[in-house]
């Protein structure tokens, strides 16, 4: 419902600014007031988590999440939803230092909002693909 939606893109506004434990926080909201068939939902929640995880530190709980939000993405057809759940983990993987890894999946996540045609976010995961060594 909307209450989820709410938590989840407020969980999202605190990682912008570098906030984790507020966007923990509002992820867990999101996934507790979420209806579980909602996969999109699921997903959200989870690749948030799994990158305010990231920041604090928090490195092998974090990758276990952000799989698995890309896991329920990739059977689904949201071309955003599922790039932006491999961008996530391109972000967990670039703080274990698997910059190979993190790159095809931000690879990955270029060619999906290509293919749906969000130029805005290819922008912005060519500039992430630009900070990551080949």
């Amino acid at each position: 419902g909307w209450q989820a939606s709410a938590a989840v893109y407020l969980a999202q506004a605190f990682l912008a600014v570098s906030r984790p434990d507020e966007a923990e926080r509002w992820s867990q909201i999101c996934a507790e007031v979420g209806d579980p068939w909602d996969v999109m939902n699921e997903i959200k929640w989870q690749w948030t988590r799994a990158v305010a995880l990231s920041q604090r530190g928090e490195l092998t709980e974090a990758e276990r999440l952000a799989r698995a939000a890309v896991e329920m993405a990739d059977d689904t057809d949201g071309l955003v939803f599922r790039g932006e759940a491999h961008t996530a983990l391109a972000t967990v993987l670039t703080l274990v230092d698997r910059k190979a890894e993190a790159r095809a999946e931000l690879e990955e996540a270029l060619r999906l909002h290509q293919q749906k045609g969000a130029t805005v976010l290819v922008e912005r995961t060519r500039a992430a693909l630009a900070k990551v060594p080949a």
